[in-house]
């Protein structure tokens, strides 16, 4: 039960200062800063985006708020300034001072860059005899704007190393990156580009963030908790520092963009991703006499691998049409490439990696959990008889607040033709519950509605392993409510990290979030 000791008043003003109100917030909301935008917003019947000290303009966010809510807040609507309450606090000067800085502010400002308005507001009375005293108000307001995205100003543009403890700069110069020293050096990097310009391009943080991987390339680099590269660390660096930016100007958010990704160079660049043999190149075109041969040839031949390799770049050339052939088409093209042993060989060929890496869910698994349970409260139910794979992708996706439901249904039997054509098209397993016949749950795995293997598998692993392989070798898109999960596996477990592209529909906020956790997890 919430009490008042846990709740937060907040004194809240309208930018023009003629509207009023008090908000209350609960210290233990978990996003008290939206929560007090948004009741401002109600009482004071403005639209507002964020709220800043009434006294000097600084803008709040969540890390002080409740440390500034004795303080009057202004709230801002979108693209509205911080204006000072100019009829209770002006400066006043001689007649002969105000000329003197009035010369001032006109004399052409010095650097290659300035956008910032300066204005000066001056208290002066002329009596009859040209003598000052302080009555009358005269604002004298000088703009002089010059052009800051220049791209050349930025790659002038010095990093504040300088600005860092000594302690710092030797640990940066060791190679250590501690979490102190990395906020510390983006802090006062951003701080120093809004001091240059109002509105930062995107192409400078880009800029910014290389000038600090050329200073310290070993230092920021991305690596995962085995010293794999996961890379150079600059695209981390910019999101951080554009993220910082955005944090401190919220009403300038960037819009989301309404393209459509649909487009066949975009699907080409997602069914690449990962996939370092994708299109290997056609030698010769095999006798077909030979693949209708090879289409059904059983696994346990002896020269069952050495006819999937001379027939890879077939099938490749098959799969990566431009109209792509639907799994029944392939079912019956190229029966051989369904078989258990071919999926995961073929994987294996196409991405160098191995599929069988996924064992390590169940060892591996655990550091994630545990750091999972010890950041966020997560609410589930703990099966003991749940496998460690399936409670690990579980508890991820509550992580990332995806649904597993999506990708795991649960039956009681397997649906009949009238009832399979209600399924998804995506990849997805199927659970049949233990039942008086099924002494032990049983995993299936359909595709557009077809089911892969008839048999069916003994653990969810199993059935794991052909879907994350399937995913790849059809050129698929993860299932759109597990995706961040499945990139986490993806770059965690089989240590596949694409240069370009991604399975994912939103690759940029996925990469991000695994990046992240991957970091957390390392510290």
């Amino acid at each position: 039960m919430e009490t008042t000791s846990n709740k937060i008043f907040f004194t809240v003003w309208s930018q023009q200062r003629d509207k009023k109100a008090l908000v209350i917030v609960s210290a233990e909301d978990p996003d008290p800063y939206q929560t007090l935008v948004l009741k401002a917003s109600a009482k004071l019947q403005v639209d507002g985006t964020c709220v800043v000290l009434e006294s000097n303009g600084t803008p709040v966010d969540e890390e002080v708020l409740f440390f500034v809510s004795k303080e009057i807040l202004i709230l801002l609507e979108k693209n509205q300034i911080w204006k000072p309450d100019v009829s209770s606090s002006t400066t006043t000067v001689t007649l002969s001072e105000t000329n003197d800085s009035i010369d001032k502010l006109l004399t052409p400002l010095q650097g290659p860059c300035s956008s910032t308005v300066i204005t000066h507001m001056v208290e002066t009375n002329q009596s009859e005899n040209n003598q000052a005293s302080v009555n009358i108000v005269q604002g004298v307001e000088i703009t002089y704007k010059v052009d800051c995205n220049r791209e050349n100003f930025w790659w002038d543009f010095e990093v504040p190393f300088n600005m860092l403890s000594q302690h710092a700069l030797e640990e940066l110069a060791t190679g250590i990156k501690t979490r102190n020293t990395l906020y510390s050096l983006i802090h006062l990097t951003v701080d120093k580009m809004r001091d240059s310009s109002k509105v930062i391009p995107t192409k400078a943080f880009k800029i910014v963030a290389k000038k600090i991987m050329d200073r310290y390339p070993d230092t920021f680099k991305d690596t995962d908790e085995d010293g794999v590269v996961l890379g150079d660390g600059t695209h981390s660096l910019f999101c951080k520092l554009q993220d910082r930016n955005n944090y401190l100007n919220r009403p300038h958010k960037a819009k989301r963009s309404n393209e459509n990704p649909t487009t066949s160079k975009k699907r080409c660049v997602s069914a690449r991703a990962g996939c370092s043999n994708w299109a290997p190149d056609v030698i010769a075109q095999t006798n077909e006499e030979v693949l209708e041969n090879v289409r059904t040839m059983p696994d346990t031949d002896l020269n069952y691998e050495r006819v999937l390799n001379e027939t890879f770049p077939d099938i490749r050339m098959y799969l990566n049409a431009e109209v792509p052939p639907t799994i029944s088409k392939i079912k019956e093209d190229w029966p051989i490439l369904f078989s258990k042993k071919s999926i995961a060989w073929h994987f294996n060929k196409l991405t160098n990696s191995d599929i069988n890496l996924l064992d390590q869910m169940r060892d591996k698994g655990q550091k994630i959990i545990d750091f999972i349970e010890k950041k966020k409260n997560l609410k589930y139910s703990d099966d003991e008889q749940e496998e460690p794979e399936l409670k690990l992708i579980r508890i991820i996706s509550l992580y990332f607040k995806e649904r597993i439901e999506d990708f795991l249904h649960s039956a009681e039997k397997l649906p009949n033709d009238d009832e399979r054509e209600e399924l998804p098209v995506y990849p997805f397993i199927m659970k049949l519950d233990s039942t008086e016949e099924n002494a032990e749950p049983r995993f299936y795995l359909y595709v557009e509605k077809n089911l892969i293997h008839l048999d069916g598998y003994e653990t969810f692993i199993e059935a794991f392993k052909i879907a994350m392989a399937i995913f790849f070798i059809l050129n698929l898109r993860y299932v759109r409510t597990l995706e961040t999960t499945l990139e986490l596996v993806q770059r965690y477990f089989l240590k596949i990290h694409p240069d370009a592209g991604s399975k994912t529909k939103k690759a940029t906020a996925s990469k991000r979030k695994v990046l992240n956790l991957l970091s957390n997890l390392k510290q």
